[in-house]
């Protein structure tokens, strides 16, 4: 082998695994564990809220986050019929204020 093919085949990209290397039971796995840590998000979630209203910035608090952290979330689980959501303040939404968030 010479120096050219030497150097040819060092610099070769990786070959890529193929799409079906991901097999069922590593999908499982994977299916699993996203339950399990959605399981533990949720109760995070609920024992920072509690029973009563609660702002989206009360919630990012309690939970140690920083602003907007919640955000996506707290919408996911809107969208999921989880919580219920009302502009903070009463009245019309306004973005300073933001939400206030309480479990079904």
């Amino acid at each position: 082998m010479n120096l050219l093919q030497q150097l040819q085949a060092a610099s070769a990209p990786p070959s890529k695994p193929t799409s079906a290397a991901l097999t069922a039971q590593k999908q499982a796995a994977i299916a699993k564990a996203h339950a399990g840590q959605t399981a533990k998000a949720l109760a995070r979630y609920k024992e920072a809220m509690g029973e009563d209203w609660s702002k989206t910035s009360d919630i990012e608090s309690r939970l140690g986050y920083s602003v907007s952290v919640c955000n996506a979330f707290l919408r996911k689980l809107h969208a999921l019929g989880l919580v219920l959501r009302r502009p903070a303040g009463g009245g019309a939404y306004c973005r300073r204020k933001g939400y206030e968030w309480r479990w079904k």
